[in-house]
């Protein structure tokens, strides 16, 4: 099951994109993300759902429907998206 990310682990997660991927610090060949845009689930406090939109693009993740059986898990899929290199 594609695991939903902890605070902590989306914390995390920011904090990466604040170091390699905010419009500041970002080199050339890497993807700018501009906007980050969690959705929290308050029962367990856990985030379901992540959008991500930089500069001419944008890319939603979640843990539901098609993407519950998935073997990674949210941050792992949104940490090896930005890892590809972009244009």
């Amino acid at each position: 099951m594609s695991a939903p990310m902890t605070l902590v682990e989306l914390g995390e997660l920011i904090r990466h994109i604040n170091a390699y991927h905010s419009p500041a610090n970002s080199p050339r060949g890497r993807r700018v993300v501009k906007y980050i845009d969690p959705h929290i689930d308050n029962r367990d406090g856990k985030c379901f759902s992540i959008g991500l939109r930089g500069y001419g693009w944008e890319q939603l993740f979640h843990t539901q429907n098609e993407c519950r059986d998935l073997p990674e898990s949210l941050q792992q899929r949104v940490l090896a998206f930005l890892a590809k290199e972009f244009p």
